[in-house]
């Protein structure tokens, strides 16, 4: 310890209980060893003002200031455990001096910390009942007190918890830790050290699940692990090809720990790229997680301007495809300690996070908040045992919401510091308010199969708001995105040089939808090519355009703003239920709907013309509900 700080210490917490005059001792004898000792730690000699002390109460048992002067001072030396006796002597014997007051909380922040709950509570309770309080002290005693009453009801409410070893083939290091999962569950992808040596390399690890189990984990790439610097912490999107790690001694790094981003094309990825002076500080960045489709990221910072020495924050990418200035996620989140390992759940409403500022079990705990209209609500802590006295740092949660993947660290003798990955079914309190599915597949040309690299947007067809924006791969044409219940979702694809395509999804009344794999074909921006506008929408017998149309129509607006040359026909068809000539009228109407509101939108008349088709040209046979649905429907047809 340097000697100035052992004189700070020492003027700060142990002059101010050796100023006063009076004493509780007559031995005169005692007296004077207590006075030996306050000059030499006046003098900077610790071990010799113990000499002293232990010399005054072994000459007055009962001379309890010269206990406080002795427990303090071993406290300084971070010698706490020989400490306790003298301050138990001080709470019995001191009465109602002030200086007990400050006593039973150390004694109480002690038991607190070691998991001796009774006893902490005795110390807390009897500060409390004191008279002479050192009031700047009472908010940390009744949060103690607080913080047990917590515990008690924790333990005496476990929550289920039963975490299940992953396979051995997943957990062969010393070290393995910070998992986490593409959507489709079949990629982990995780932080390892081969052995849990001090100067052991830091690296990021792939398996894949294949019908015969987990693969053998393989470094994720050459392009991301190097040889002498660590990668770990990482995050990934939900469709597997976006990454952001950690990374603390690359040669372009910032501040003590930057984000670093790779990217996926095909099967490779890419050189990584420092996130910039935005993400990253002078200070130290840390455990990323990303969006769903790898637009909002979350991270943790100890960069000025938080609420205490690590928080978390957000920054979101721009639409100029550069990372916004991150905010704070508030006080809400963050706490005057530390806040780390951030997860948000794909469904971007619910965030798990690690904290050992709101009440808990001690230490770390994870707790969750969802993200209202209001911003995020109080974070809820997930519950005994999955929470513990010991620190939990992390969670990763799958898409439906039902199971978590961790990690967990032991350290033994004989092997050291061990740390092993596990998965758990979450508890009903602990699983987001909002599960989440996906839909993937390829991006296609429609007329010769290959692959397309395109935009595949997501919108909530009630707000006409953006969900998620992926682009599919170039190379292969994948594409993912995920979708939330309880809302209707229009999934639009295009590129360059072709007509845009549309789905439509109702996850309103879906409370657990599952799993889509579906491909999107893209017809080249050719003549006579047609697309059904999924998301265009009449009420029955109507052809009054419904307020949820307007963003495919918008979308088709910006179709022919983009392509000058291009004209358009607007088709209505039905299918054969009631007279042909309503089918037919109706029809007509519905596509004069869709024309007059595209040309109030400043689409020239003579780009646009309109066909009523009836019941004349179905796309299935009229033999059931779904077949008649996708009969009736409005089409956007390319003409010379």
């Amino acid at each position: 310890m340097s000697k100035y700080l052992l004189v700070a210490l020492f003027c700060l917490f142990v002059l101010p209980w050796c100023v006063a005059q009076k004493f509780s001792s007559t031995s005169g004898r005692a007296i004077k060893a207590y006075e030996a000792g306050v000059e030499a730690y006046r003098s900077r000699q610790p071990e010799k003002a113990i000499d002293a002390y232990e010399k005054a109460v072994s000459r007055d048992p009962q001379f309890w200031e010269a206990h406080l002067a002795l427990g303090n001072t071993y406290e300084l030396l971070f010698d706490t455990t020989q400490a306790i006796p003298h301050w138990i002597v001080v709470t019995e014997l001191g009465g109602d001096d002030r200086r007990v007051s400050a006593t039973l909380h150390k004694l109480g922040m002690y038991y607190l910390r070691t998991k001796q709950i009774d006893l902490a509570k005795t110390q807390f309770e009897a500060f409390l009942n004191m008279t002479t309080q050192v009031g700047k002290l009472k908010p940390e005693v009744e949060k103690g007190l607080a913080q047990i009453e917590f515990i008690l009801e924790a333990k005496a409410n476990p929550v289920e918890f039963e975490p299940i070893l992953l396979p051995i083939i997943l957990n062969g290091f010393d070290l393995q830790y910070f998992p986490v999962l593409n959507v489709l569950q079949n990629q982990l992808i995780y932080t390892g050290r081969v052995t849990n040596h001090s100067q052991e390399d830091e690296d990021i690890y792939i398996s894949v699940q294949t019908p015969a189990g987990w693969s053998e984990p393989k470094s994720i790439s050459p392009n991301i692990n190097t040889p002498l610097q660590n990668e770990g912490t990482c995050t990934i999107s939900a469709d597997g090809r976006t990454l952001i790690f950690t990374s603390c001694q690359r040669s372009d790094v910032i501040g003590s720990c930057d984000l670093y981003v790779s990217y996926k094309r095909g099967d490779e990825w890419s050189a990584p790229i420092n996130m910039g002076r935005r993400i990253n500080t002078k200070a130290w960045e840390t455990q990323p997680t990303l969006s769903a489709d790898g637009r909002t990221l979350y991270f943790v910072s100890r960069r000025r301007g938080g609420y205490g020495n690590a928080d978390i924050w957000v920054s979101r990418l721009q639409t100029d495809n550069t990372w916004g200035y991150p905010e704070n996620l508030g006080p809400t989140i963050n706490t005057p300690e530390d806040d780390l390992s951030p997860f948000i759940h794909v469904n971007a409403q619910t965030l798990y996070f690690a904290s050992k500022g709101h009440l808990g079990l001690g230490g770390f705990d994870i707790f969750k908040s969802e993200l209202s209209d209001k911003g995020w609500t109080q974070p809820e802590n997930l519950g005994y045992p999955i929470n513990d006295e010991s620190d939990q740092q992390a969670l990763f949660i799958t898409a439906d919401g039902l199971r978590a993947f961790f990690s967990k660290s032991t350290r033994t003798q004989s092997q050291g510091l061990q740390s092993r990955l596990y998965t758990f079914e979450l508890p009903e309190l602990a699983r987001v308010a909002v599960p989440s599915t996906y839909v993937y597949g390829k991006v296609l040309d429609a007329e010769t199969g290959r692959p397309v690299g395109g935009w595949v947007d997501l919108i909530d067809l009630e707000t006409d708001s953006v969900l998620g924006k992926v682009r599919s791969d170039p190379i292969t044409g994948e594409y993912l995105m995920v979708l939330n219940s309880g809302t209707e979702y229009g999934l639009f694809a295009q590129s360059k040089g072709y007509l845009y395509n549309s789905l439509t999804f109702n996850y309103e009344h879906q409370p657990n939808p599952e799993p889509i794999q579906q491909d999107i074909f893209l017809e080249p921006l050719e003549n006579g090519k047609a697309v059904v506008m999924n998301n265009v929408f009449f009420d029955s017998d109507s052809y009054a355009l419904r307020n949820k149309s307007k963003t495919e129509l918008n979308l088709a607006i910006s179709i022919l703003r983009d392509n000058p040359d291009v004209r358009v026909e607007i088709a209505g068809h039905t299918d054969d239920v009631g007279p042909e000539a309503y089918n037919q009228e109706l029809s007509l109407n519905r596509a004069r709907s869709v024309y007059n509101y595209l040309i109030e939108k400043g689409v020239p008349r003579q780009r646009l013309r309109f066909r009523g088709y009836g019941e004349g040209q179905p796309l299935f046979a009229n033999d059931s509900e779904a077949h008649r649905q996708a009969n009736r429907r409005i089409e956007f047809v390319i003409y010379r």
